[in-house]
């Protein structure tokens, strides 16, 4: 074996090969955790893997990436494209929203990846690079230095909402940690402080040195950060790593009428590559941590890592108990569990406990049950202001919002909503924005009136996704009061606000499109699109309805071919029958276009095939218009139908008259036969007290 390892150097040194080709053929192959484990390369197992949430570290990108990452926050909303092959901003392309700066107590962190599958794990940009300049027992020594996050109130979004050059796009940037962080090469098992990593210098350095050493931001800058600061230190605000979500991502479902249902409470995701633990700071492999983030919903694993100090664990068995899943149904249990997170450092699990705590009280009964909780409430103050500093938005919101809570913190009402809003809560952005244009909060009380700010927040607030404060928006925009009219940003904020489902400002963004304005040009073709959709949306508008089949109706005179016009007449029928079905507005004509239909003999839109058919269907659709108080429908019907003038005179008298004998309408259904029951005759009203005069002085 000697002899043939002799052999072959010999034959390296004869072909002048050099030294390093003679170290690269006698260096044994170098064997990952991967390959000791039997398992594919880590860097991408899952190349058809559907794209789920991560928080990727951003500390290895070049001075250029982190430039463009910078730019791309303050346009928009930051689109990149992340798998297990590449990460990458796309920088040509953003969609509508901006981030706010919400400040935290300063933490300072040490991390040390020990291996290239660590390293391929946490730095998926330059992982494979940095892993390869490791010798053996060197590490990457990483100071990160946290004082607060940039955050939009964005948490859903979908393809189509993504303009420019997004080829590839698969995650958006929901936030990004913000401060200052120092990397460079260590020794595996050395623990360095923050202050050591940002003064090491990189002159003398060997080559390998110089290729992992990374550095962003000023140490000191950040040991004068404030959580309370409206911005960062000017040397304190390099992003440090991204929260991304992905694109298409499930957003609220809405219950029947447009209401958004009570969202379930969610657990702590790993944001791992497949194959990888999460020990709180960095990804690793399973073997090489004590305590990790566990399953979502394996109960057993839970509670075996929550005991062994993992608190996003702890957070996970608590959301198990609090649903009943795969664990008894147990409230007692489940604040425990959130209580013990919180002492482990989750700031949303203080928020969630003494919401738990709070609900449990709302619901007890007992006088020795309510004590009990009169003498925690001031604990609940205390973990929710903790949650609310420590980056809760919904924490922030809960105190703005709960008198006796805000008055326990000594905050302000103005000041959480601010925190609450920078920090991603849609609902208190758009409360802080109508607010600050109107000049007052939601209970009356004054605030400095500020439009221009409180415009930007609500535009932020529509962005994120919250139709009524885009319907508000657009109704600014259209009065003039606060701001001059702008048609064109109020067709926006309609458009926005339809595509979220609000109907009514599909209708008018409808009719803004059918007349035209100053930036708007006239498309009845987009005006047909948006009446539709607030005709046949989740809570239509009987106005959209009444508009678009009008208008298929008028296409229809148009229309030279018999089969097409009556196509589009039995189209306009079943619209206008659905707008009167909902507000009466559109019943006369309905009615005029089913007796029309039935004089030309044409009976496709009429149930039993005959002249008689629409005509009854004309009178239905004339009563029930009626019904729901339209006027031009009752006279109508008393046209058409005689026998029904009894039925008109008994809807005037309950609607106009409230069943009042001495009403005209009820006199009038009296006359016709009709009887007013007891029970729904008017009260007499109590006789006033006599007014008791005055005493002079």
């Amino acid at each position: 074996m000697m002899r043939i390892l002799l052999a072959s150097v010999l034959l390296t040194l004869a072909c002048g090969c050099g030294v390093g080709a003679i170290g690269k053929a006698v260096r044994p192959e170098q064997i990952d955790g991967s390959k000791a484990m039997g398992e594919p390369a880590r860097d991408c197992q899952e190349k058809t893997a559907k794209p789920k949430y991560a928080e990727p570290l951003v500390v290895d990108w070049s001075s250029k990436q982190r430039v463009d990452l910078e730019l791309a926050m303050r346009a928009g909303v930051a689109v990149v494209s992340y798998s297990c092959e590449k990460f990458e901003l796309l920088s040509d392309c953003r969609m509508a929203g901006d981030y706010a700066f919400a400040g935290v107590s300063r933490k300072e962190d040490f991390i040390q990846l020990t291996n290239s599958d660590e390293l391929k794990a946490n730095l998926p940009v330059q992982g494979a690079k940095l892993g390869g300049a490791l010798e053996r027992g060197a590490s990457v020594d990483l100071a990160l230095v946290r004082i607060g996050k940039r955050t939009t109130a964005v948490r859903f979004a979908g393809k189509e909402e993504l303009e420019g050059e997004c080829e590839g796009a698969s995650h958006i940037v929901r936030a990004a940690t913000v401060g200052a962080f120092a990397m460079t090469r260590g020794t595996v098992g050395k623990v360095r402080a923050a202050a050591e990593l940002f003064g090491a210098s990189t002159s003398a350095a060997s080559k390998s040195r110089k290729q992992i050493a990374n550095r962003d931001g000023d140490l000191k800058a950040c040991r004068t950060a404030k959580s309370a600061a409206e911005a960062p230190p000017d040397q304190c605000q390099a992003a440090l790593r991204l929260e991304i979500v992905p694109l298409g991502a499930e957003a609220p479902r809405r219950r029947k009428g447009g209401k958004s249902a009570k969202a379930k409470p969610k657990g702590v995701v790993n944001p791992c590559p497949k194959g990888f633990a999460y020990d709180g700071i960095k990804c690793t492999r399973p073997g090489d941590t004590s305590s990790a983030v566990c399953v979502e919903d394996d109960a057993k694993q839970c509670a075996a890592q929550c005991e062994k100090g993992s608190a996003a664990s702890c957070v996970n068995l608590a959301v198990l108990y609090d649903r009943g899943v795969g664990v008894p149904l147990d409230s007692n249990k489940a604040t425990s569990y959130y209580l013990k997170a919180c002492e482990g450092g989750r700031a949303e699990a203080c928020e969630r406990a003494a919401r738990h705590r709070w609900q449990v009280c709302m619901n007890t009964s007992t006088a020795e049950a309510k004590a009990t909780c009169d003498e925690a409430k001031a604990k609940d103050i205390k973990l929710v202001l903790r949650a609310c500093d420590g980056g809760i938005g919904g924490a922030c919101w809960r105190l703005a919002n709960y008198p006796d809570y805000l008055e326990a913190s000594g905050r302000s009402k103005i000041g959480m909503m601010e925190r609450s809003c920078a920090l991603g809560h849609g609902y208190a952005c758009g409360s802080l924005g109508t607010a600050l244009i109107k000049g007052k909060l939601g209970d009356g009380k004054p605030v400095e009136l500020d439009v221009a700010r409180g415009i930007q927040i609500l535009q932020r607030s529509c962005d994120a996704g919250k139709r009524h404060d885009c319907r508000y928006l657009a109704k600014v925009y259209n009065t003039g009061k606060q701001v001059p009219r702008n048609p064109r940003k109020r067709m926006v904020a309609l458009d926005k606000a339809c595509a979220l489902g609000e109907s009514q400002s599909c209708t008018a963004a409808g009719w803004l499109r059918r007349l035209g304005a100053i930036g708007v040009k006239k498309d009845q073709d987009k005006a047909a699109a948006a009446w539709h959709k607030g005709c046949f949306g989740s809570s239509y508008d009987a106005k959209s309805c009444d508009a678009l089949g009008k208008q298929i109706e008028y296409a229809s005179w148009k229309e030279a071919d018999q089969q097409k016009r009556d196509a589009l007449t039995q189209r306009a029928l079943q619209v206008l029958w659905r707008a009167c079905d909902r507000g009466g507005l559109s019943c006369p004509m309905a009615a005029r276009l089913a007796r029309r239909r039935a004089s030309q003999g044409v009976l496709a839109a009429c149930d039993s095939g005959n002249p008689e058919a629409c005509k009854k269907l004309s009178n239905n659709l004339l009563r029930r218009g009626c019904e729901l108080t339209n006027r031009t429908s009752c006279r109508a019907l008393q046209e058409s139908d005689p026998e029904s003038r009894k039925d008109i005179a008994r809807n005037k008298c309950r609607d106009w008259g409230r069943w009042s004998p001495e009403h005209k309408h009820c006199k009038k259904y009296l006359e016709l036969g009709g009887v007013i029951a007891e029970k729904d005759k008017p009260k007499p009203k109590p006789k006033p007290k006599p007014k008791l005069p005055r005493l002079k002085r």
